[in-house]
């Protein structure tokens, strides 16, 4: 059955069309994590928060809903069908490799993965917001190193959000275009 099921996964990414990479419902899930990660840390919202990066993730969500949206109106079949594919396979294909390090990993872009630890935990760059709340007096160095490090952290990540939301953006205006 475990193989029926890999053959079938293989065989249909193999002959979709559109790659089948829903961002939406992935956006949402996103997005209840990293509110989850701010609420554990609400005590120290005023020295550190992840507001700019839940805007950038409510963003992501909203784009992606537009993105599935327009996977869904294009014609099977047709000349000027074939151009908007191309245009929606390559920024699937780009969003998700914006998204999926940030969230799933943290080693840096030139760092090699490990596949070991990748998804293991959700957005593990910046999960040691809890050991920040724990601290809980800025006056310590070490919550300063450790807030020092977060930003950081925060700050790739919101970079992913902002790739993939540049690209979502630029991609529905170009098929916009297209379309017309």
């Amino acid at each position: 059955m475990d193989m029926k099921v890999e053959f079938h996964y293989v065989f249909k990414m193999l002959n979709c069309p559109v790659l089948p990479l829903n961002f939406a419902p992935y956006a949402e899930h996103l997005l209840k994590v990293l509110q989850e990660l701010q609420a554990g840390a609400e005590t120290i919202r005023e020295e550190f928060s992840l507001n700019s990066l839940l805007r950038r993730a409510e963003e992501f969500r909203d784009i992606a809903r537009e993105l599935e949206d327009k996977v869904r109106s294009i014609p099977k079949k047709g000349r000027a069908s074939d151009s908007l594919r191309e245009e929606l396979n390559h920024c699937l294909l780009w969003v998700s490799r914006h998204i999926n390090p940030v969230v799933h990993s943290d080693a840096g872009p030139t760092e090699q993965l490990s596949m070991e630890t990748f998804g293991a935990t959700p957005f593990p760059r910046i999960n040691e917001i809890k050991r920040l709340a724990e601290i809980g007096d800025p006056g310590k160095p070490e919550f300063q190193f450790l807030k020092t490090k977060l930003l950081r952290q925060r700050n790739a990540v919101e970079d992913g959000f902002y790739q993939a939301n540049e690209l979502i953006r630029k991609t529905l205006e170009r098929l916009r275009l297209l379309t017309l």
